[in-house]
């Protein structure tokens, strides 16, 4: 059975800066996704003060930036096709308004 291995451009990358928090910690993010990034809504699940929570989240957010600093930010995604909707080719929007001549 053979293996296959991730291509030369990818292996030389660092790990994502996501892989180097705890578990506690992609806990605490996984919540906050799942709380809409309500920090209110995740001191209330986890029973702890707004102060608390936010305090917690900083110092995830610490340890993110010590990693992200070794690392080369993403490309930006490429500009999305236009595909029509409203008032584009074919949206049924408003017409356009002409210029009196």
């Amino acid at each position: 059975m053979s293996t296959s291995s991730p291509p030369a451009s990818r292996a030389a990358e660092p790990a994502h800066p996501l892989s180097s928090l705890t578990a506690e910690d992609l806990d605490l993010i996984t919540e906050l996704v799942l709380q809409s990034g309500s920090l209110k809504g995740l001191a209330k699940t986890y029973g702890v003060s707004y102060p608390t929570i936010r305090s917690r989240l900083d110092r995830v957010i610490e340890r993110l930036r010590g990693v992200g600093a070794r690392r080369q930010p993403p490309p930006p995604p490429p500009p999305r096709a236009h595909t029509g909707g409203p008032g584009g080719p074919g949206g049924g929007g408003a017409p356009a308004r002409r210029r009196p001549p």
